[in-house]
């Protein structure tokens, strides 16, 4: 190829790189780092404990709590409206996030909401799908990869730190069940033990990533152990077995698109390791990780969920509008169809909830933002072998899939996952510009090569 040419092959790497790894300023950066967190929640139930509520108590109740996603969002706000060039034209191009997001409220509209705090918490799931749409449009996928990676190592330190204090005021597991590891489990002050699996279970797997070893070097798989570790102290069992079938598809498909002798081996592994779980049964493989088909008797909920689903099947109750906590509530008749008519706080289940709360509708437009997103990266993994953001990407999406079946963070405001899925059904993965064959060639998006 000509000097021109390779010039020109360049350029065109270059520009797709603008878009996949876009530079940023310090104060931007230190925006992004800051929301991520928030969104991790390591420090969640620490605002109730400063306003004396209680370390145990929710802090969405919290003042200071409020105030700070308050002042997150303007900030998002303020970004997304200085940089509308980057941000609205592709956040308008996902008429699948938008459509999503018309049919919700035309679910509020069905079913009017009596607790107006609901139209608070739907916010902030909006913000959530926006802020995932901010990272790719404006920040690029490798930079928000990256510092996913960076935060990492501050959220681990602080959570065994408050060790101490926190695993003597908190119970995680109110059966008093132990952690795999044999002991207490330990949440932290995330406010629960699943969405601490979750937390560190996202961080296993993006320190999977090649990222990684410019940020950890040699010790990278150390960081990776590490982050188990704490996932396994959580004994949360969802986010276990999500996080394990996450890495293992991680490092196949790195097999896999790069043509490695090793990767028959995996698909030989893996469709044996199918084969046996079909053969053993849920059972078997939950009582590994200390649980039951049953769920800690979640298939009651299930079944109790059908009833409700059923009276709404279109458009849903709205987001947040089935459990209020008010009496004449769905939420609160629910706890009288249940055998131990317990209080719940959602079905359990990402997939209920979205069910329940925007109906048919929504939860089929839910369904293809995360197709399109897993497709996307999908697709760049196999484009590109050299390139491990898509891998991971992947792998992400698939812990969210699998996790989801027994927790709701999906559906939950400010949550990690929501984000990380609008990330995904936003980016543009970098691609090769294709190569010239002829001198005379037109250069994409110029006139005539020079000779």
């Amino acid at each position: 190829m000509s000097a021109a040419g390779i010039s020109d092959q360049r350029a065109g790497r270059t520009m797709a790189g603008a878009i996949y790894n876009r530079p940023q300023t310090v104060w931007q950066r230190l925006f992004v780092c800051a929301y991520l967190t928030m969104l991790f929640g390591p420090i969640y139930s620490l605002f109730s404990g400063i306003e004396g509520m209680g370390i145990v108590v929710r802090s969405s109740n919290s003042t200071i709590y409020m105030a700070i996603w308050a002042a997150l969002y303007a900030l998002l706000a303020a970004n997304t409206v200085f940089k509308y060039d980057m941000f609205f034209v592709p956040f308008l191009r996902g008429w699948a996030v938008y459509l999503f997001f018309i049919f919700a409220i035309f679910s509020y509209l069905s079913y009017t909401p009596e607790y107006y705090a609901v139209y608070i918490k739907f916010a902030g799931y909006v913000f959530s799908f926006i802020f995932g749409s901010y990272l790719s449009s404006c920040f690029g996928i490798r930079n928000t990869m990256k510092y996913l990676i960076l935060i990492g190592p501050f959220i681990l330190i602080f959570h065994f730190l408050a060790y101490p204090i926190a695993s003597n005021m908190i119970d995680y597991d109110l059966l008093g069940r132990s952690n795999v590891l044999g002991f207490k489990p330990y949440g932290g002050f995330f406010g629960h033990k699943n969405l601490a699996g979750i937390a560190f279970g996202v961080l296993a797997v993006c320190a999977f990533d090649d990222q990684a070893l410019l940020a950890f070097g040699k010790f990278r798989k150390v960081w990776v152990g590490l982050y188990f570790v704490a996932l396994l102290a959580t004994g949360a069992a969802g986010p276990l077995i999500a996080t394990i079938m996450a890495l293992i598809l991680a490092w196949g498909l790195k097999l896999i698109v790069r043509r490695s002798q090793f990767s028959f081996f995996f698909l030989l592994g893996s469709s044996f390791t199918a084969a046996l779980a079909a053969l053993v049964g849920a059972n078997g493989l939950l009582s590994l990780v200390g649980r039951t088909s049953g769920m800690t008797g979640r298939d009651m909920l299930f079944e109790a969920w059908r009833i409700y689903f059923w009276q709404r099947p279109m458009l849903g109750y709205g987001y947040a509008n089935f459990f209020t906590g008010l009496p004449d509530s769905p939420g609160a008749q629910l706890m009288w169809l249940t055998p131990w008519h317990k209080v719940f706080l959602t079905f359990e289940s990402s997939y209920l909830e979205a069910a329940i709360q925007f109906g048919i509708f929504g939860c089929i437009l839910l369904f293809i933002i995360y197709i399109m997103g897993f497709y996307k990266a999908l697709k760049g993994a196999m484009t590109d072998p050299t390139d491990s953001v898509p891998r991971t990407m992947v792998a992400l999406l698939v812990l969210i899939l699998v996790s989801s079946i027994s927790d709701t963070y999906l559906t939950l405001q400010n949550s990690i996952f929501p984000t990380l899925v609008a990330a995904s059904f936003y980016a543009v993965y970098a691609r090769p510009a294709p190569r010239r064959t002829r001198r005379n060639e037109p250069i994409p998006g110029g006139g005539a090569a020079r000779a």
